[in-house]
């Protein structure tokens, strides 16, 4: 079996009616996916890792042996694990942020203090002159 017939076979297993869905699906022009498919080119590496985050087994694309896909409820708990660890960051993140914001207004406030202070030296010292 061609690689062309794997990559049908594939698209079928998750799906995609169409090999123009399809061929959106991975960036691609419906002629270079026709290419595939009729076994004139063979897809290249950036095509490889979207069919692999897709559920492709890439081996059985490229070989013929494996599995026809990795199990989609695998794919999407890899990439809700991803999904979940880009979560935190960002939560260590906001809460960085955050320190830094009430660190900051708690200087605005001695500045703020130490402003008020030297207005009242300066209009003492004006009072005094006059």
């Amino acid at each position: 079996m061609s690689i062309g017939k794997r990559l049908e076979i594939f698209r079928e297993s998750i799906g995609i009616k169409t090999a123009k869905a399809f061929g959106e699906m991975i960036d691609m022009k419906p002629g270079s996916y026709q290419k595939y498919i009729s076994d004139v080119s063979v897809p290249g590496g950036n095509i490889l890792i979207k069919l692999a985050e897709l559920g492709a087994d890439i081996n059985y694309i490229l070989t013929g042996e494996g599995y026809v896909d990795k199990g989609i409820e695998r794919v999407f708990e890899e990439r809700f694990k991803k999904l979940e660890s880009r979560i935190t960051e960002l939560e260590s993140e906001n809460y960085r942020y955050i320190k830094h914001i009430e660190k900051l207004e708690g200087e605005k406030e001695v500045l703020l203090s130490q402003v008020s202070t030297l207005n009242e030296i300066v209009s003492a010292k004006k009072i005094g002159k006059t």
